[in-house]
C-alpha cells in the first residue's frame, strides 16, 4: 500500500485495520446471531419453525465458535446446518 507516502505498513497498522474491521462487522453480526438464536428459534409454531429449531439444536454447546468469527471453520467434523447461526433450513 501507498497510503503513507510510500512507506511500507507497520504491525501496528495491521492491527489497526483489523480493529477498524471488527468494530464495523461484530455488531450487526452479533446483533443477527442474538435475533436467530435467542428469538427467531423460541418465537413461534408452524411447519417452518419446526425447521428454525433444527438448525439451533447444538448452538449451547458450540456458541464460542460463533462468538471468535470461527464457525465456518471449527468444529471440524460439522455436519451441514448443524451449530449456530444456520440461516438455510434442512429440506
Amino acid at each position: 500500500m501507498d497510503a503513507r507516502g510510500g512507506k511500507s505498513l507497520t504491525v501496528v497498522d495491521y492491527f489497526k485495520i483489523l480493529g477498524r474491521k471488527l468494530i464495523r462487522i461484530a455488531p450487526p453480526y452479533y446483533l443477527m446471531w442474538l435475533f436467530l438464536w435467542c428469538i427467531q428459534s423460541r418465537s413461534f409454531n408452524g411447519p417452518i419453525w419446526h425447521n428454525t429449531a433444527i438448525t439451533f439444536e447444538d448452538c449451547p454447546s458450540q456458541w464460542p465458535y460463533t462468538l471468535l468469527f470461527v464457525g465456518n471453520i471449527f468444529p471440524m467434523d460439522m455436519d451441514p446446518y448443524v451449530g449456530c447461526y444456520q440461516t438455510a433450513f434442512p429440506i
